[in-house]
């Protein structure tokens, strides 16, 4: 057999009878250019401060994900059904920016979103000051009916808090993979016949947390901490086969020139050169680009809320990148969708009204 049969033809052919493959995402221009989450990938996200980096990645790659995956376990009432195409999932979230509390009530505020339609945020859940209304029966009621989504979700994800190492992270990692699988006699990692075809889903927020560690001469610098992670990460997606998404902060320079501010490749840093899919979250209101791509950015700044963001593809070697994605955003809930064109107008008014009538 020839090379090119063996690497090109025979998979061209068998994946013809497959259907899109992956866990899909809710945004569907984005996906166009990104696919689905593939195993064996790593998603690195960057993004100036209040670009809405931790929203996107837990709206996008997280808690929407795991709602689909979770419903197609339950029939259209609710009940509980046998799900064999439906692959086994296990999450590990390094939650290294916010309390572990923080955390889980900014997912709540999300899924009562997305579940009930319920914009909220943490001082509205908590009944503390800063709130925007006074809870009724019906949001307490949501909120009690929630209980069983994020106790499912605990199920499968494990939630490592406050800043770590990369060398921790790797350790972590190892210990929860070795309950799903082991090393066979030629020392490669296989799953256990029960976990065959599991996804992995490992999320990192966010790398200005990583704690510092020594190379055996000297303490680490950033970038030296960085580019171990990244060794990590890429020795987790060959022996784990997991998707692994970081989120890498911009460094911010001191320039005054508005271009200087826009999305670009550098925003990764180091680490973007193991990124497999790197994107950057942008808010132009808050670099004082207002005609950015011909959005209608003032205008989406209502009630004192920014409500705008984009999302670009700034790495992408198997597909297009370049590629920018207008982004509605709730920041009360971490709520991301896809804007309208630029052009439609009449689209972006209907937005704009609905935003005037928030709380």
């Amino acid at each position: 057999m020839s090379l090119f049969e063996k690497n090109v033809m025979e998979l061209v052919d068998a994946n013809q009878s497959v259907k899109d493959t992956g866990l899909p995402i809710h945004l569907t221009k984005l996906s166009k250019f990104v696919n689905y989450i593939e195993r064996s990938k790593n998603y690195i996200i960057g993004g100036r401060p209040e670009s809405g980096k931790a929203s996107f990645m837990d709206h996008t790659y997280l808690l929407e994900v795991f709602k689909w995956w979770r419903d197609l376990g339950y029939d259209d009432e609710g009940h509980k059904k046998h799900a064999p195409n439906r692959p086994p999932l296990k999450i590990i979230y390094f939650n290294m920016k916010k309390t572990e509390q923080v955390k889980l009530q900014k997912l709540l505020c999300l899924y009562l979103k997305l579940e009930y339609n319920y914009v909220m945020d943490i001082p509205t859940l908590m009944n503390t000051v800063g709130k925007t209304y006074n809870l009724e029966n019906k949001h307490l009621s949501a909120i009690k009916a929630s209980q069983s989504f994020f106790e499912e979700l605990e199920e499968h994800m494990e939630i490592i808090s406050g800043a770590q190492s990369p060398t921790d992270i790797n350790l972590h990692v190892k210990r929860i993979m070795s309950q799903y699988g082991s090393n066979n006699e030629q020392g490669v990692y296989t799953f256990d016949k029960k976990y065959q075809g599991q996804y992995t889903l490992i999320y990192i927020d966010d790398l200005d947390y990583l704690l510092p560690e020594s190379d055996g001469y000297q303490t680490l610098g950033q970038e030296g901490l960085e580019k171990r992670l990244g060794d990590y990460l890429l020795d987790f997606k060959k022996v784990y086969k997991s998707s692994n998404f970081v989120i890498k902060p911009t460094k911010v320079m001191g320039s005054r020139v508005v271009k200087d501010s826009e999305p670009s490749y550098k925003d990764l840093g180091n680490i973007g050169k193991i990124a497999d899919i790197g994107l950057v979250l942008y808010n132009p209101f808050n670099e004082n680009n207002l005609k950015y791509l011909n959005y209608p950015i003032e205008s989406l700044f209502i009630k004192g809320k920014n409500r705008f963001r984009t999302v670009s593809i700034v790495r992408n070697p198997l597909g297009i990148s370049n590629i920018t994605v207008g982004l509605l955003f709730l920041g009360e809930c971490g709520y991301m969708r896809e804007s309208p064109h630029p052009s439609e107008e009449e689209d972006f008014g209907e937005f704009i009204a609905l935003f005037r009538a928030l709380p």
